[in-house]
C-alpha cells in the first residue's frame, strides 16, 4: 500500500523527554526532536479515517516538513494503518506496555465469585448421548505443582502436535480456521534429549507431521516466560515447552483487524485439542498466557508479523 493510502494511527503513547518527543512502540520507542508542533498536529489527524494523504493536504502550509516526518515514522513502526490496529492492541495488552495492572487478592477472589447469568425463563435438563470425547473433556484439567512427575515421550510429543494442528498428505486440519489460511507457527523447546531430539528449539511442520531444527542448543528460556509459582515448579521438570505463535500479517490482509480474533479463537481450538489427548495419554499440560512478548519473540526467532500467543508445559 502506498504512503498516501494509509489511514494512520500510532502505535503507543507519546511522552516528552528532555525537550524530544518519545514514541513508543512495540519493539522500539522512536525519539522525535526539533518538530513537536507538527507531530502534535499530525498525531492529532491520526485518527485511522484520516489517510496521510488528506492529513498532509490538511496541514497543507507544511506540506514537505510532514510528509518527510510521517514517512519517517511509518517507517520506524510509529505509525501503522487501521487495518493493522490489531497490532497495536497486541502491544498495549503484553506486560510490558505499562498498561498491566494486577488487581488486589479481594478483587480477584470477587471476580471468581461472578458468573454472568442473562435473562431466561423456562429451562429444561439436557439429555447427553454419551461420548467419548465428553467423557475425556470432564476429565480434563491443568497440570499442577502437585501433579504426579509423568515425562513425556517422543510418541506421546507426536501425539499431542498431531492432534493440536496437523495435516499430513494435505489431510483436514484438526481445527477450525477462518479462510482456511491457518496461521498458527508451533515451535517445541527440548530441553534435555527425546528420543532422537537433542536439546534445541524445534518447528513443527504440520504438513509433513515432523519437528524440524531452528536452532541446536541455547534453549534456556531466560525472561521469555514470567516467573509464577506454579509454572516455575513445571519448568523445574526441564520437560518440552510449547510455544503457539500467530503469523497475523497473511490473514490481517484478507480479514484487517479481525484477523486477530480468528487467531486466537484457533489457538483456543489447538490448545484444547492438547488438552484433550493429554488427558487421555495421562500427560500432564498447563497453558500459559504470561509471556514477555519481546523476549519470547527473540527466542522463537519469529519474522516481524508473527507474534507469541501462549507457552504450554508439558509434563511434570
Amino acid at each position: 500500500m502506498e504512503l498516501r493510502e494509509l489511514r494512520p494511527l500510532a502505535t503507543g503513547p507519546a511522552r516528552d523527554d528532555a525537550g524530544a518527543t518519545v514514541l513508543l512502540t512495540p519493539h522500539s520507542e522512536v525519539r522525535v526532536e526539533g518538530a513537536q508542533p507538527l507531530l502534535g498536529r499530525i498525531l492529532a489527524r491520526c485518527d485511522g479515517r484520516r489517510t496521510v494523504a488528506q492529513i498532509i493536504d490538511e496541514l497543507d502550509a507544511e506540506r514537505g516538513a510532514a510528509t518527510e516526518l510521517m514517512e519517517a515514522l511509518v517507517a520506524h513502526g510509529a505509525l501503522v494503518d487501521c487495518t493493522h490496529a490489531y497490532r497495536v492492541f497486541h502491544w498495549q495488552s503484553s506486560v510490558e506496555s505499562g498498561f498491566f495492572r494486577m488487581p488486589s487478592a479481594d478483587t480477584l477472589a470477587e471476580i471468581a465469585r461472578e458468573r454472568y447469568t442473562p435473562p431466561a425463563g423456562e429451562s429444561h435438563a439436557l439429555e447427553v448421548e454419551p461420548t467419548a470425547i465428553a467423557s475425556t473433556a470432564r476429565r480434563r484439567a491443568s497440570a499442577t505443582r502437585e501433579s504426579a512427575r509423568r515425562s513425556v515421550s517422543f510418541a506421546a510429543l507426536g501425539a499431542i502436535l498431531s492432534a493440536m494442528y496437523g495435516a499430513p498428505r494435505d489431510a483436514h486440519r484438526p481445527v477450525p480456521s477462518a479462510g482456511a489460511l491457518y496461521p498458527l507457527v508451533v515451535h517445541v523447546v527440548v530441553r534435555t534429549p527425546l528420543g532422537p531430539l537433542a536439546p534445541g528449539l524445534w518447528w513443527y511442520d504440520p504438513a509433513r507431521d515432523a519437528v524440524a531444527l531452528v536452532r541446536a542448543g541455547g534453549v534456556e528460556l531466560g525472561e521469555a516466560i514470567i516467573p509464577e509459582a506454579t509454572a516455575d515448579a513445571l519448568l523445574a521438570a526441564r520437560e518440552p515447552v510449547m510455544f503457539i505463535s500467530a503469523d497475523l500479517g497473511r490473514p490481517a490482509r484478507k480479514y484487517a483487524n479481525r484477523a486477530y480474533r480468528y487467531a486466537l479463537i484457533e489457538v483456543g481450538a489447538a490448545l484444547q485439542n492438547g488438552h484433550l489427548v493429554c488427558t487421555e495419554l495421562g500427560v500432564p499440560i498447563r497453558a500459559i498466557g504470561g509471556l514477555r512478548d519481546r523476549a519470547a519473540h527473540d527466542f522463537l526467532e519469529l519474522g516481524d508479523d508473527v507474534e507469541p500467543v501462549l507457552a504450554v508445559l508439558l509434563g511434570a
